[in-house]
């Protein structure tokens, strides 16, 4: 038991000792040293969460996404609970243009990791908004409706901003009502009923949305990347 206790302390000071150095070079600017000094740091210590997830990192900005991809997953298989890590997978598929659509696979993996957080779950779809990949948004929302996630507003919610974003203000005013109707307490929703229906070209309406959404404490927030509250 002591031999085990100590190879552990061993293998945590490795770890931080080498993430320290990888922190300090990668404020230095991005270097081939870099991804060589990441790859002897895994070498000593291949099971820290950690040192894979900045290898990771480090990876992207390499302009290596699916080699990032891996590490970000073997992030997720040694700490599940470093929830950027299952983000950051997903981007670095999508930024890669993964012909292999591999982004699906994860979408479904944060889908089962984060079943109760609706807040990751929003933030999966956010990430797949501003990748353009609309269509596969659209699916994620609506299967989030359909089996049942918590918090169904947000995705009724976010399924209607994404209709307002192709211009569909029909489809848009009807998923942001339903938004309404179950959580009648968020400004956000009344500021985008008033921009559909300003779009709509109903200026009384709009006006009178947005009003609402003042007197209920709204401040203009970065709407494509901000969760819904």
């Amino acid at each position: 038991m002591k031999i085990l206790f100590f190879y552990l302390f061993v293998s945590l000071t490795i770890a931080r000792s080498c993430q320290d150095e990888l922190l300090q070079l990668r404020d230095q600017g991005f270097s081939e040293i870099l991804i060589q000094k990441s790859r002897e740091c895994l070498k000593q210590n291949p099971e820290s969460a950690s040192l894979n997830r900045l290898r990771g990192l480090i990876l992207m900005e390499a302009n290596q996404p699916l080699a990032a991809a891996s590490a970000f997953r073997r992030t997720q298989d040694l700490d599940p609970d470093l929830e950027d890590a299952w983000i950051y997978e997903l981007v670095a598929y999508l930024y890669a243009q993964d012909p292999l659509k591999r982004h699906r696979q994860s979408i479904q993996r944060i889908k089962k990791q984060f079943s109760k957080r609706p807040e990751i779950l929003a933030e999966a779809g956010n990430i797949l908004i501003q990748a353009k990949e609309m269509s596969t948004a659209f699916e994620y929302f609506k299967s989030l409706l359909d089996e049942n996630y918590p918090e169904p507003w947000i995705y009724h919610f976010k399924l209607g901003q994404m209709y307002y974003l192709v211009k569909t203000w029909d489809d848009a005013l009807q998923q942001l009502v339903l938004a309404q109707k179950l959580n009648p307490e968020s400004s956000l929703v009344y500021h985008w009923l008033g921009k559909v229906w300003e779009a709509k070209g109903n200026m009384e309406y709009a006006q009178a949305f947005y009003k609402d959404a003042q007197n209920m404490g709204y401040t203009e927030p970065n709407e494509n990347h901000k969760h819904p509250r």
